[in-house]
């Protein structure tokens, strides 16, 4: 999930996200240099099934793929 200044809502995202994620799967989020506390709340989930990146758009697919397990 390639997101962008999304502090209203990321918190709650990542929480359903994970909640609905089994043992096999991740959630890989590319954070796009955001201006607002997006970072802060991702960086504070500290679920296993959560794989955080930083990187542009231009690049969040592409990080996302390289590095999904």
């Amino acid at each position: 999930m390639a997101v962008k200044n999304e502090e209203p809502v990321i918190g709650k995202v990542m929480e359903k996200v994970v909640q609905q994620v089994d043992s096999h799967h991740e959630l890989v989020i590319v954070e796009g240099y955001s201006k607002d506390k997006t970072l802060e709340i991702i960086n504070s989930h500290s679920s296993p099934k959560v794989m955080r990146l930083r990187g542009g758009r231009r690049k969040a697919r592409e990080l996302a793929l390289r590095n999904s397990r």
